[in-house]
This record gives C-alpha cells, structure tokens and sequence, in this order.
C-alpha cells in the first residue's frame, strides 16, 4: 500500500466561508488529481482508507468537508441551497487548481451518495475539462417512506427555510460490515440532521441530472449498490441510460447496501474505481489551453 502524508487546510468558498479539506500526497506527485465528495452527514475522513485501497501511484487526493458537514463551520448539514454546494464544489477544484497546480485537465471527480450528484451537477453546470467520474451510489433519487413526504417537505421549507430535520438513515441500512458499523456510529464528526432546503433541492437536482445528463460527456463509471434501502437504483439506471459520455459503466453489486465503498466485499468497487480512474488519468497530458476560469460568485448556473 502506498505511503501518503496527510494535509489539513481551509480555502474560502465564493462566499467567503471557510472550507476545511484534507489532500493525501505521494512522496514524488504527479501532476494528477482526484477530488473527492463525500455523502450526505459525512466527511472527507471517510475516504482515507478508500484513497490507501485505490493504491494510485503518484496521484493526490483531495476531499473537502461540505460546509456544515465535519470540520466545516455551520449548523450540522445546512446550506441555503444545494445549488452552495454545487459552487462551493467548483471552488475546491480552484483551490486545487491554484494552490497545488494541477490542472482541470489532469482531474478526476470521485462521489458517494449525495457527494455524487454534487460531482455530476458541477460538471453539468460548468462542463470541466476534467478526466473523469466516479459515482458511487448516487442519490439521484432519495427514498421517501413517508406518504406525501415530498410536498410536505415543501411546504416546510416554504415556512422555515433554515429548518432541518434528522435522518432516518442508521448504519445497518447502510453496510453488512459489523465494524464499519461500529466506526459510523462513533463517529463524532457524522451527523444526522440535514437541511430541508438541501433536502428539497437535491430532489429537484437529482431529477435535473437525470433529464440533462446527455449533456455530460465526461468518461463515468457509476457504482451501484443491488440492494439499497437509501436511493433508487432505477434513478441511476435512468442517468446511465441518457449520459451522453462515449465512455461510461454501470456496475450493479448485487446484495450490496449503500455504502459501496465501506461494504464487506469493499474490494470490488474500489479495485474497478481504481482501474477507471488508472485507465482516465494516464492519458498523456495534452498542451496548456486557455485557463478555464468561470468567476467565483453567486450566479453560478443552475441545472435546467
């Protein structure tokens, strides 16, 4: 396995908050990136052991704590929208891109969960250069047990827009793993509430990934749980079947749950990540363009 250091900073979204992210750096880099976006009530932590497992030589690594999430200030699992989350994104690969100058062009975007329709909305507001994504179990479409829970939600969020409410999510929905059970659940930097307003948006934003993902063209590999009792499997087939990518996979683990990264047989879909993301970024490195710089602000463009 290979050796990494560790790196903890803060950057400063287009807001001015302040974002913690942690970089995982080989002794001798290269000049290659994954970005990485963790689900909904986690952090970047979570990936350590998937970034040591995927075992790329020469690649950093690089994962953020969304804002409200982990070492990131703010009320547990808030944003005023989700559409922050989709710009606060697009200032970590800035972040980067500047301070460790590696290029869009020699990036890839790594997701789980909500973490993943962050990925797949910033590429399709922004169409990056970048090399690749890696989709694990997106939340394209949440589970809604409740009846009428949608149109309740909305109603909520209408009359109390900083309101938040407490996932029904608990670790045995999530993992077969006894011990990755164990972690999650002492985990003080995992939380459970989650914005309403987050909540309401990433089902709109779902729906629009889905209706406009012929315009993604980015090589994707998604990585689906057969048995996932937080998301619609058939909300990620939908997003495969319209990709418009010339190079894409769709990977179904059957009896898997949600958690495709932390489950016991973790070793399928880490090693067809890694060989994904090995296959994406070797691709020689093409000559410098024009900087791809779109102005940090809150206009960011929003998912038809």
């Amino acid at each position: 396995m290979l050796e990494l250091s560790i790196e903890e900073r803060t950057f400063h979204s287009w807001d001015g908050a302040p974002i913690f992210y942690r970089a995982w750096r080989p002794e001798a880099p290269q000049k290659r990136a994954v970005v990485l976006f963790h689900g909904g009530h986690e952090h970047s932590g979570r990936f350590t052991t998937v970034v040591q497992e995927l075992n790329l030589p020469g690649v950093s690594f690089f994962g953020w704590d969304a804002r409200g999430h982990g070492r990131s200030p703010g009320p547990r699992g808030y944003a005023s929208s989700f559409q922050d989350l989709v710009r606060d994104a697009w200032a970590f690969l800035q972040e980067v891109r500047s301070r460790y100058r590696v290029r869009l062009e020699d990036m890839a975007l790594m997701g789980h969960s909500e973490g993943s329709v962050i990925a797949s909305a910033l590429v399709l507001a922004h169409q990056p250069p970048v090399r690749a994504m890696v989709l694990g179990s997106p939340a394209l479409a949440i589970r809604l047990y409740a009846p009428f829970a949608l149109p309740l939600l909305k109603g909520w969020a209408r009359v109390r827009p900083h309101a938040s409410i407490s996932s029904f999510v608990i670790a045995r929905m999530l993992t077969h793993d006894a011990q990755e059970r164990a972690l999650r659940n002492s985990d003080p930097l995992i939380a459970r509430p989650i914005g309403i307003r987050v909540l309401v948006d990433l089902l709109e934003a779902g729906r629009g990934v889905i209706a406009n993902a012929g315009r993604i063209h980015t090589p994707t590999l998604v990585l689906s749980a057969g048995t996932d009792w937080v998301v619609k499997l058939s909300a990620q087939k939908a997003f495969f079947a319209n990709l418009g990518s010339p190079r894409k996979e769709h990977i179904v683990f059957p009896g898997f749950y949600h958690e495709v990264f932390h489950e016991t047989d973790r070793h399928l879909p880490i090693r067809r990540a890694r060989d994904f993301l090995a296959g994406c970024l070797a691709v020689p490195t093409l000559p410098e363009p024009a900087p791809h710089l779109i102005p940090l602000s809150a206009h960011t463009p929003t998912i038809p």
